[in-house]
């Protein structure tokens, strides 16, 4: 009698007789089993009676990540805008997950529409979120009174995460903060590079262009809140006669305006291009003759140091664009991830977090990566059970094909340290690849897979559910060894 082994144990021939017949068969069904998308329309009290469109992206059924079926990946994302609806997603295609994306009131993208007003990514922006998430985990019904199992019978709805890319990743942590109450089946978190911190959304402490530094920033002296900056109310300049332009994130629209706070780098009295700008964001205005006309955003601290030295800076007054002290706070109060990961943590305590960054990052340049290290310290500082600074090298290997050395592996509940992050930051290259494209999708499958084993060690010595071991439950290959 011929035998084989299958995971050291001997199986008769007529057995993998039967397993090369299955494998064939499966084959040949998987290759029938298109991958896709959906639209649905979920009401929400966010689009004023009205609903938030999403699109959601599925594998085929040969590629669903578990035998039970696939994940459900909610997108949150970058940007000031109200969303973006891509036309598909190579990632959850080829990683076996379904991703969701969806457009925040009053947005259009890809043909899709949202109704209700836009927000600037408070909260109705955020409610907005939260009824896609209770979609997603199968809590609540679209338009056409369907949940996403009567679209996508393999959506594992106990297994639903949310990513937040840059930006959205205030989006998510304050979502969670002022709805999480009501989020429980949420399981858990991936920020990519997100600026956690009005300081850093603003980008108030760095300029990629021509790579200058906030020269009163001490990298290091950084809190979970606030980044100091001694000396910037001395430091502080405007010049009325300058001009700008402010980019709407409502209407796309970008406003001619006059007056620029800048930092006086090379000493001649004027605003150059030498000089350090500081460029305020588009947010909510007040409604001029039927149109709105969008204010212009700084951090609270620098909206701080303007106010303190008004007297100094304006010779008639601040300009009409600028938002004062008390809408500034206001703005903030609902918007800034750090200020919020307290309540984000006391809604969903269990809630498994991995906060993604690289040594360099799409935006930032200040050395010490203060919105990185914020949003670590903010969930330890919390108590929370688990978060970590980037994923386990074992799914960052696995998802590159490489074993390169450089390949960080931190422990869950450690802090980033100053000096030292750059031991702690993913490379941009490894084994041939650009780990930017490899690390949001490795921290998702390590979440997803802690999730469906319910492990929450503090580091892995490989990955959870390998890509053989995946095929083999996509292929029934256990039961019908007698194996569940």
């Amino acid at each position: 009698m011929i035998s084989c082994l299958y995971g050291g144990e001997l199986m008769r021939t007529d057995t993998v007789f039967s397993i090369a017949v299955c494998f064939v068969f499966s084959l040949f069904c998987f290759a029938r089993a298109d991958a896709g998308f959906v639209r649905v329309d979920v009401p929400s009290t966010a689009a004023d009676g009205g609903t938030i469109s999403a699109r959601i992206f599925y594998p085929e059924n040969g590629q669903r990540r578990y035998r039970e079926g696939s994940p459900v990946v909610v997108i949150s994302p970058g940007g000031h805008n109200p969303g973006f609806i891509p036309p598909d997603d190579p990632n959850a295609l080829t990683h076996g997950y379904i991703s969701v994306y969806f457009l925040m009131p009053g947005g259009t993208s890809g043909g899709l529409s949202s109704d209700g007003q836009y927000d600037y990514r408070g909260l109705q922006s955020q409610r907005a979120l939260a009824d896609v998430i209770l979609f997603a985990t199968g809590e609540k019904e679209d338009e056409q009174g369907k949940r996403i199992t009567d679209y996508i019978p393999f959506s594992l709805t106990d297994n639903v995460g949310v990513v937040g890319y840059s930006n959205g990743g205030n989006l998510a942590i304050t979502t969670l903060a002022h709805y999480g109450d009501e989020l429980g089946n949420l399981k858990w978190l991936v920020t990519w590079e997100s600026p956690i911190g009005d300081q850093t959304v603003t980008v108030e402490l760095s300029m990629r262009t021509g790579s200058r530094l906030n020269p009163y920033y001490q990298p290091g002296t950084s809190t979970v809140a606030t980044c100091p900056w001694p000396g910037m109310d001395t430091a502080i300049r405007f010049d009325a006669t300058a001009s700008f332009l402010l980019e709407d994130p409502a209407s796309g629209k970008t406003l001619p305006l006059s007056g620029i706070f800048f930092l006086d780098l090379n000493g001649n009295g004027n605003y150059d291009q030498e000089d350090f700008k500081f460029s305020p964001l588009g947010g909510p205005g007040a409604i001029v003759g039927g149109t709105h006309k969008p204010k212009g955003y700084f951090s609270a601290e620098l909206a701080g140091v303007i106010s303190s030295q008004a007297e100094r800076l304006f010779a008639s007054g601040p300009p009409s664009w600028l938002a004062g002290m008390p809408e500034t706070l206001a703005y903030w109060q609902d918007r800034d991830g750090s200020l919020l990961i307290s309540d984000a943590h006391y809604n969903l305590p269990g809630l498994r977090v991995i906060s993604v960054s690289s040594v360099t990052d799409h935006v930032q340049i200040q050395p010490d990566h203060p919105h990185v290290r914020s949003n670590v310290a903010g969930w330890i500082d919390c108590g929370h059970g688990f978060i970590r600074h980037n994923p386990d090298s074992a799914y960052v290997k696995e998802l590159c094909n490489c074993s390169d050395a450089a390949i960080p592996d931190n422990d869950a509940g450690n802090k980033v340290p100053y000096p030292g992050i750059d031991q702690t930051l993913e490379p941009e290259n490894a084994g041939g690849k650009v780990l930017d494209d490899v690390i949001s999708p490795a921290a998702i499958l390590e979440l997803c897979d802690r999730t469906y084993l319910d492990d929450s060690s503090v580091n892995l010595d490989a990955v959870l559910v390998p890509a053989w071991k995946t095929f083999l439950n996509i292929l029934f290959l256990p039961a019908l060894l007698g194996r569940e």
